[in-house]
């Protein structure tokens, strides 16, 4: 089975993927790393942005990608012939918005992210790639790694159930508030 560890920047994919992979005795395969040393991906600007064609991406990965792998990175695709499942990690947008600051990305990527977490843009495309049933979302929120990582496992080996995830629902009335305003800031939105 290849298991995929997905999110937005900044909620743990890489560490709790590789994480994952041990203890399932897997293999670990990063996308960002894959798609630079394959390269397949086309700098944009100047920050260390690639811009990749999912087809390329999916031909390339059906050729490295064997079964007991776990594959991280925000961007997902259906292997041919594959087992699959998908784990999408999701942090609370302003938890997220504050360690994207600490990470040193720019008001536009943090603004960017923030953004497509709170909307659950990650979460949609791989429902959309693998099928509700496939796809599961763990929220990563003031948990430690291992915590998340025992969670995925669970969802791994018994058919677990992930968390249910809508910033809409969940947020509170004043959390809810300043991430519009942080998110309208950010995009320089005047209402």
């Amino acid at each position: 089975m290849i298991i995929w560890v997905s999110g937005t920047p900044g909620v743990g994919k890489t560490t709790v993927g590789k994480q994952l992979a041990k203890k399932l005795g897997y293999k670990f395969l990063d996308i960002p790393a894959f798609v630079k040393e394959a390269r397949i991906g086309k700098r944009v600007g100047a920050a260390d942005y690639l811009d990749v064609d999912l087809r390329i991406l999916k031909q390339k990965l059906s050729q490295q990608v064997e079964d007991n792998t776990v594959v991280s990175g925000h961007l997902v695709v259906r292997l041919p012939r594959k087992q699959q499942k998908c784990i999408v990690l999701r942090r609370n947008p302003l938890k997220l918005a504050e360690g994207l600051k600490k990470r040193g990305y720019s008001m536009g990527k943090i603004v960017e992210n923030v953004e497509a977490e709170f909307l659950g843009i990650v979460y949609d495309e791989a429902v959309k790639t693998f099928g509700r049933g496939r796809v599961y979302q763990v929220d990563t929120t003031g948990r430690k790694s291992f915590q998340i990582t025992a969670n995925c496992l669970r969802i791994v080996r018994m058919a677990g159930v992930g968390d249910d995830v809508d910033w809409f629902r969940d947020l509170g009335k004043k959390e809810l508030d300043r991430l519009l305003l942080f998110l309208a800031r950010g995009r320089r939105v005047v209402l």
